[in-house]
C-alpha cells in the first residue's frame, strides 16, 4: 500500500532528533536508578550477612517486591490521564487528581506495611514450613516499608517525567546511589540486616526526595511547602498509630491467626478513622459523604 515511504535521511529534525534522545536518556538514569535501589539489597547482603541471613532475606524480599509491584499499579494507571492534562494545560485539574492519586498511593502503601507485619510470620511459615525462614522485631518492619520507600519516590520524585522534566533530578538520583551503597556498608557491618534495611529507608531523605518536591512544586504550581506537608499528613499518623498499637498488643497478647486477624481488624478501622478525620481534607470529606448518601439513596431504591 506503499503507507510508508522512503526512510529519508533529510527529513530528520536533528533538533527534534537531539531532544528524543536526551529525555531517553534522563528516563534511562531514573530506570536504572529503580533497579539498582530495588536489587542491590540482596547483593550487599551476600557480602555483609551469612548465607543464612541472605536467604532468609530473599524469601521475604519475594513478598515485599510482590506487594510493591501490585501497589505500583495505583500511580501508574493514573500517569497517562495526569500527562494527558498536562498537555491539554488543565493545570487545575491535574492538581486536584495527582493529590488524590498521591494520597491512595501512600496511604495503600503503609496500610500494606502494617498487615505485611502482621501477617508476615503465618504467611512464610505456611510457605517454606520453617519458622527459621521469619523476621522478626525492627528487621520486620523496616523490610515492610520498602514499598513506602519505593512508592513515596515514585510519588514526589518520578511525577516530574509527567512534565518531562526529570533530567532536573537526575544528579540528584546518582547522588542517592552513592548514599545508598555508603550507609549500606557502614551500617551494614555494624548492625547487620537492620542496618542495610536502615540504609535503604535513610538514603531517600539525603537524596533526591526532597529536591524532587522542589522541582515538581515549579512545576506543578503546588507549593514546596504544601508538598511537604502533604508528605508528613500521610506519614506520621498512620506510622505513630501502627507503633503505639503494636507495643500496647504485644506484651499481652499471644502471636498466631487469631492474634493477626483482631490486629488487622483493628488496624483497618484505625486506618479508616485517620484516613478520613486527619489525611483528608474538608472538601474531600464532603465528597466521600455525598457519594455515601448517593450510594444509599441508589441501594434503598433498588430494594
Amino acid at each position: 500500500e506503499k503507507l510508508v515511504g522512503k526512510f529519508d535521511l533529510g527529513l530528520l529534525e536533528w533538533a527534534e532528533v537531539k531532544t528524543i534522545f536526551s529525555l531517553g536518556m534522563d528516563v534511562f538514569v531514573a530506570a536504572l536508578f529503580s533497579v539498582v535501589m530495588g536489587h542491590s539489597l540482596l547483593l550487599f547482603s551476600g557480602h555483609l550477612l551469612t548465607l543464612e541471613q541472605t536467604a532468609i532475606l530473599a524469601v521475604n524480599l519475594k513478598l515485599v517486591n510482590m506487594m510493591t509491584q501490585i501497589l505500583q499499579r495505583v500511580p501508574g494507571s493514573a500517569e497517562p490521564l495526569l500527562m494527558k492534562m498536562v498537555s491539554e494545560g488543565q493545570l487545575d485539574q491535574f492538581r486536584v487528581w495527582w493529590k488524590l492519586v498521591a494520597k491512595a498511593t501512600i496511604l495503600l502503601s503503609l496500610f500494606a506495611a502494617g498487615m505485611f507485619v502482621l501477617w508476615s510470620e503465618f504467611v512464610i511459615t505456611a510457605w517454606t514450613s520453617k519458622e527459621e525462614m521469619v523476621i522478626h522485631g525492627a528487621a520486620l518492619v523496616l523490610l515492610a516499608l520498602i514499598p513506602f520507600r519505593y512508592l513515596s519516590h515514585y510519588v514526589f520524585v518520578n511525577s516530574l517525567g509527567i512534565f518531562k522534566e526529570i533530567r532536573k533530578v537526575k544528579w540528584f538520583l546518582l547522588w542517592e546511589v552513592v548514599l545508598y551503597t555508603g550507609l549500606a556498608f557502614w551500617l551494614g557491618t555494624r548492625f547487620g540486616l537492620i542496618g542495610l534495611l536502615s540504609a535503604n529507608l535513610l538514603s531517600m531523605l539525603g537524596g533526591a526526595l526532597l529536591s524532587g518536591m522542589n522541582f515538581f512544586s515549579f512545576y506543578s504550581r503546588i507549593p514546596f511547602g504544601h508538598l511537604l506537608a502533604l508528605f508528613i499528613r500521610l506519614t506520621l499518623p498512620l506510622s505513630f498509630t501502627f507503633f503505639v498499637l503494636k507495643s500496647l498488643t504485644n506484651g499481652f497478647i499471644g502471636e498466631g491467626v487469631v492474634y493477626s486477624t483482631g490486629m488487622s481488624l483493628v488496624w483497618s478501622l484505625l486506618f479508616v478513622v485517620i484516613c478520613f478525620f486527619i489525611v483528608l481534607d474538608q472538601n474531600e470529606q464532603n465528597q466521600l459523604k455525598v457519594l455515601a448518601q448517593k450510594f444509599r439513596a441508589k441501594k434503598g431504591h433498588r430494594q
